[in-house]
């Protein structure tokens, strides 16, 4: 029983290991497409999705240039990253 137990609490943490090594990092979401689902006013936070691979990614946003406002459906790329939110341009 206690060797059963053993083996069993390894294989559980093996498993949380490879769920955490394939969570999106912050930096990839970089130079990525995202979808704004709240708008984005001159400045103020708004929210993005971005699609990444299989996942689906909502984060808050800001727009780079705080003059630019982007309205919900507008495609936009992510040019930055904060521990907040990531900055969003619709520029090249």
């Amino acid at each position: 029983v206690g060797t059963i137990t053993l083996v069993g609490a390894r294989l559980i943490k093996r498993i949380q290991r490879k769920k955490l090594d394939s969570q999106v990092r912050e930096s990839e979401l970089l130079m990525e497409k995202a979808e704004v689902l709240v708008s984005i006013d001159h400045g103020q936070l708004g929210k993005v999705r971005i699609y990444y691979g299989d996942s689906i990614i909502d984060r808050y946003a800001k727009a780079e240039d705080p003059g630019d406002s982007y309205t919900v459906g507008s495609e936009v790329k992510v040019v930055s990253i904060t521990d907040e939110y990531v900055i969003v341009s619709d520029k090249e």
